[in-house]
């Protein structure tokens, strides 16, 4: 049976054993992992030394203070996340940025207020589609046709 490693076995047993890893293989002859595995079985049948322990992870470091860790994170700790995430705006730009504060004027009573641009699309998007102003609370968006019943 003709595979897509057909004949790439002792090229691929010989970087196994070099440290390459098995995911890295897989991409690399764009096949599954599954058949790497496969291929890595029958040449260990075979009497090849096939290490199969997990490679040593590369490790990272923090980007707030620089210290190594071993995790996905871009930070080692829960702290450092909370500092990064302080200097960071994360999708600034974006129309539901929990990150910006916007200052708007009531339109009924004229009181000045704050809204991230995430409560801000929340409001716009919750208001019939034909009324899109800004209102400080349920009482003055309730009172601008003159309801006053809030329940």
């Amino acid at each position: 049976m003709n595979t897509p490693l057909h004949g790439l076995q002792k090229t691929i047993v010989s970087q196994r054993q070099n440290g390459i890893s098995v995911v890295e293989l897989s991409k690399k002859y764009k096949v599954s992992r599954q058949a790497i595995y496969d291929l890595l079985k029958r040449a260990e049948n075979e009497g090849c030394f096939i290490p199969w322990v997990k490679l040593e992870k590369k490790p990272k470091f923090c980007v707030i203070c620089n210290k190594e860790f071993y995790k996905k994170a871009k930070t080692c700790s829960k702290e450092c996340m909370k500092k990064l995430m302080k200097t960071v705006n994360i999708n600034k730009d974006s129309k539901w940025s929990r990150h910006v504060i916007l200052k708007l004027k009531c339109v009924l009573c004229g009181k000045d207020f704050e809204r991230t641009k995430y409560q801000q699309a929340i409001a716009v998007n919750q208001i019939a589609s034909d009324i899109k102003q800004d209102y400080c609370s349920k009482e003055c968006y309730y009172n601008r046709t003159g309801c006053r019943d809030l329940s």
